[in-house]
C-alpha cells in the first residue's frame, strides 16, 4: 500500500482579479496548515491577473503551478481545465480545495478542514470524503456581515440527498475532500459551463462516500457586482409570492438545469447503485415517480417554503421537461 503525503492541493481559477487578488493569496499564505501547493489557472485575463500571480510565485515556491487555459472559457470550464490538468501531472496530495480569486480565507481555514477529512478517514476508512463549512458574508470594501449564513438559514444538510438535490449550499470555496474522491472522480470532456466544479462533485461524495459540515465560518466570502455563483435569499410571504408568480418561467428553468446537472452526473458516474439507477430513473420519468422517491428518501429541497413547493411543483407536473436542458440531456 502506498503512502500518501498529508498535502493540501489548492486549486484556483482566475479571470481579470487584480482587484482582489492579493487579498486572496495573502490569506492562502497566511494558512496555519502550510503544508499546501497551490495551482492556478487563468482564464485568458487582460488586467494585471497573470503579472500579480508571477510576483507571487517568486516569494514563495509553494504556488507550484500557473496555467492558461485554453479550452472553452467560463469559471466552471476553467476550474474543469484546472482539475485535468493536475489530473495529467498527478502530483499526490491528499486532500484537495478549491479557491475563488476574490474572497479571504480565514487563517484556520484548511488546518480545520484537513482535520475533519483526517478524523474522518480514521472512523470510516478511504473512502469519498468531501467537508464543507459555515461562511461569512462581506461587501465589495471587504467589511463582513454580522452574521453568518448558516445563522440566516439552512445549510447544514444532514441528509445526503438534500445535498444532491441542493445547489447552492455546499460553495466551491467552502469546500475540501479526500484524495478517494479525487480518484473515483469522472472529468468527461463535455462538462459544460451549466455544471459547476462544487456541485459536481458534491453529487459524487452525496452517492458515494460521506458528507461533513464544519459548523465554523472559515471563508468570507466577497459580494460584488462580478460574482459568478449567486446566494439565497430571503423573502416576506409576499414578497416571495410576488417573485414566485413573476418569475416562475425562470424558476422552472433554474430547476431543469439543476436536473439536467444532475442527470449528467449519474450517467458519467463510473459505478452504477441501486441509488444511482433509482435518481436516474426518479429524474427522467419525473411526475409521480419523482415524488414518491422524493418521499420515500424523505428529500427536504432547501430554501424558502415556496422554494420548496416549487421543487415539488415541478417535479410532480414534469414541467422542466419543456425546457432546453432537460430536452439536450434526452438525446444523450
Amino acid at each position: 500500500m502506498r503512502e500518501e503525503k498529508q498535502t493540501a492541493a489548492i486549486l484556483m481559477a482566475v479571470y481579470n482579479g487584480e482587484k482582489f487578488l492579493r487579498e486572496q493569496l495573502d490569506s492562502i499564505l497566511a494558512q496555519n496548515f502550510r503544508d499546501w501547493e497551490l495551482y492556478v489557472s487563468d482564464d485568458g485575463s487582460t488586467d494585471e491577473s497573470r503579472k500579480i500571480l508571477e510576483e507571487y510565485r517568486e516569494k514563495d515556491h509553494r504556488i507550484a503551478g500557473i496555467y492558461h487555459n485554453e479550452g472553452p472559457h467560463g469559471a466552471f470550464c476553467n476550474f474543469y481545465s484546472l482539475m485535468r490538468r493536475i489530473r495529467e501531472s498527478n502530483p499526490s496530495p491528499a486532500y484537495f480545495f478549491y479557491c475563488d480569486q476574490d474572497d479571504i480565507w480565514e487563517p484556520e481555514k484548511l488546518e480545520v478542514s484537513v482535520k475533519a477529512l483526517q478524523e474522518a478517514e480514521s472512523t470510516y476508512g478511504q473512502i469519498p470524503l468531501l467537508c464543507y463549512s459555515d461562511l461569512r458574508m462581506m461587501d465589495e470594501a471587504g467589511n463582513p456581515a454580522p452574521e453568518t449564513i448558516a445563522q440566516g438559514r439552512r445549510i447544514e444538510l444532514t441528509n445526503p440527498l438534500d445535498i444532491f438535490f441542493a445547489h447552492r449550499y455546499v460553495w466551491g470555496t467552502t469546500m475540501g475532500h479526500n484524495r478517494a474522491l479525487w480518484e473515483r472522480l469522472v472529468l468527461p470532456e463535455d462538462l459544460s459551463e451549466e455544471i459547476s466544479h462544487d456541485n459536481y462533485l458534491a453529487k459524487y461524495a452525496a452517492v458515494y462516500g460521506k458528507i461533513l459540515y464544519l459548523d465554523q465560518p472559515l471563508v468570507r466570502y466577497r459580494r460584488h457586482g462580478g460574482n459568478v455563483s449567486s446566494m439565497a435569499k430571503r423573502y416576506g410571504i409576499l414578497d416571495g409570492l410576488k417573485r414566485a408568480l413573476t418569475r416562475m418561467p425562470e424558476v422552472v428553468n433554474n430547476h431543469a438545469k439543476t436536473y439536467y446537472a444532475s442527470l449528467y452526473a449519474l450517467r458519467h458516474m463510473p459505478q452504477k447503485t441501486d441509488l444511482t439507477e433509482e435518481l436516474e430513473n426518479a429524474f427522467s420519468k419525473g411526475g409521480i415517480r419523482a415524488l414518491s422517491f422524493v418521499k420515500k428518501h424523505r428529500i427536504r429541497y432547501s430554501g424558502n417554503l415556496l422554494n420548496r413547493i416549487a421543487f415539488v411543483w415541478i417535479l410532480g407536473t414534469g414541467a422542466y421537461k419543456e425546457t432546453k436542458w432537460f430536452q439536450e440531456e434526452q438525446k444523450a
